[in-house]
């Protein structure tokens, strides 16, 4: 079952969401940071929370355990009659079916994209990091070839450097 608890936040497996007691979310293989997996049964006892009357409203698997819920918690009446009015309604209960496709398809092109980007924006640093290391090995090489005194045009053939670069480097010094 997936839990949308609608903070834009995403919870690891192994953390703990902080309700009135401390509830364990496990979101099991499902990568996308708005879906959550509960296993109600792992959960523990049921400890009278808020929370807890919630799950027991989208687990239920009747009219009746829907109305137990509703008994037990009157704000979750409006939902209640949304979720009866979704079940008795096939083409509402594939419009929203197609509307969670679009939103989860939506979702995870959103984060295959942030994954390319990372992986490309890594792979140009490292680069841009070796053409950084490549010339600054070049300039260190130069000037220890001009120190121990050789000509300008060996010191760029040997280094790959220009020549205007190798007598820049001799002008500095």
């Amino acid at each position: 079952m997936f839990l949308d608890i609608g903070d834009g936040s995403y919870v690891l497996p192994g953390q703990t969401v902080l309700t009135r007691s401390p509830l364990t979310v496990s979101p099991g293989d499902h990568p996308l940071p708005n879906r959550r997996t509960l296993e109600l049964p792992k959960l523990g006892a049921d400890d009278g929370t808020d929370l807890w009357d919630w799950l027991r409203l989208i687990a239920a698997d009747n009219e009746e355990e829907i109305e137990m819920a509703v008994d037990a918690n009157a704000d979750l009446r409006q939902a209640a009659d949304l979720i009866t009015e979704f079940s008795a309604d096939r083409d509402r209960r594939y419009e929203a079916l197609a509307r969670e496709k679009f939103l989860h398809d939506q979702a995870t092109r959103e984060y295959e994209g942030l994954q390319r980007g990372r992986e490309e924006g890594l792979k140009q640093g490292r680069e841009e990091g070796r053409e950084e290391g490549s010339q600054s090995r070049a300039v260190s090489n130069a000037r220890n070839g001009l120190q121990m005194g050789l000509p300008v045009e060996q010191v760029a053939t040997i280094t790959g450097l220009s020549v205007d670069e190798v007598r820049r480097l001799a002008l500095d010094g």
